[in-house]
């Protein structure tokens, strides 16, 4: 900044006296009524860490005390980075949108996008009355035999454990240095932890056994029923542009309102479609990468002739 220049000066008053006019302002009771609950304590970081794995076990599909479980009720093919700035949205009383960047699209339940798409929200009620608009709008392009199943206890069930998630990515992204969480969120972090262990940390097998026994979402173990989402593109199977489908990410942050029903061919034809696409976007990064590599070579190597040629018109002189 123009006019100031760092140094150590031989008496630190002035900085202390500014600190302390800072501070003034900044005072305790001047801050946010909710400044405290945007952040967590160290031993809530240690729960979250430890109840980690088995909420991921469950986002997946899968029984947390038994991986060989797997349940695909409720699950479809999510977007994984459903932010403003990926969703385009026509002008006009019918506006449409288009969604880009699909490097995180996966398998999953559709909150997962919407709980990203409302993660910069500061109010909470406007974050309930979005879910419900969600849940209605989804209930509205179901088949009829679908609808009963997916009531709003499990939409905000698994809202709940998809915030869950995400909070323990941002902490674990380089090293929490961009965390933040709406005091919305951190509190839905704390009253599922507080379900899973009584506000104690546990081992991890105890949260994958709370997990299981459904002491979270009463939907773990809903009476099966013929209600499906669509099955789609198991996580793990590409890469591209150093982004897995697998991360932690792609399990926290996905979904979209699902179409109403098909039929099981034209999903396994939809499914190939898609993970032929992510394999030629692949393959097409792939050719970049090999590409750049082989320009970088070809520029290395013109530098050294070119200074071979300069030293022989140094010695030609």
């Amino acid at each position: 900044m123009s006019g100031f220049v760092g140094y150590l000066p031989p008496s630190v008053d002035t900085p202390v006296q500014q600190l302390a006019l800072l501070h003034m302002r900044l005072q305790l009771s001047a801050l946010p009524a909710d400044f405290s609950n945007r952040y967590l304590s160290a031993e809530e970081c240690q729960r979250l860490r430890l109840a980690g794995p088995a909420v991921d076990e469950r986002l997946a599909g899968k029984d947390p005390a038994n991986s060989s479980k797997i349940d695909s009720r409720f699950r479809t093919l999510v977007h994984g980075d459903a932010k403003p700035e990926n969703l385009l949205c026509s002008e006009g009383s019918s506006p449409r949108c288009a969604a880009l960047d699909f490097g995180w699209v996966g398998e999953g339940y559709g909150v997962y996008d919407v709980a990203y798409l409302l993660w910069d929200q500061i109010a909470t009620n406007v974050v309930e009355d979005f879910l419900s608009l969600y849940h209605q709008m989804l209930l509205d392009l179901l088949p009829p035999a679908s609808r009963a199943a997916y009531t709003h206890a499990i939409l905000k069930q698994h809202f709940d454990l998809a915030v869950v998630d995400f909070i323990r990515w941002e902490l674990g992204f380089k090293g929490g240095t961009y965390f933040w969480a709406m005091p919305w969120a951190v509190q839905i972090l704390r009253d599922v932890l507080n379900q899973l262990d009584g506000g104690v940390p546990h081992p991890p097998a105890h949260y994958a056994v709370a997990v299981s026994a459904s002491q979270v979402p009463s939907a773990f173990h809903l009476s099966r029923g013929d209600a499906k989402l669509p099955v789609t593109v198991q996580d793990g199977e590409a890469q591209t542009d150093g982004y897995e489908l697998g991360t932690p990410r792609a399990a926290a942050i996905r979904g979209a309102a699902a179409s109403g029903a098909c039929s099981r061919h034209e999903e396994e034809e939809f499914i190939e479609r898609i993970r032929d696409a992510v394999r030629q976007l692949h393959d097409a990064r792939q050719r970049q990468v090999k590409a750049k590599a082989g320009e970088q070579r070809a520029l290395e190597e013109i530098r050294k002739r070119e200074a071979v040629i300069e030293q022989l018109r140094d010695d030609l002189a």
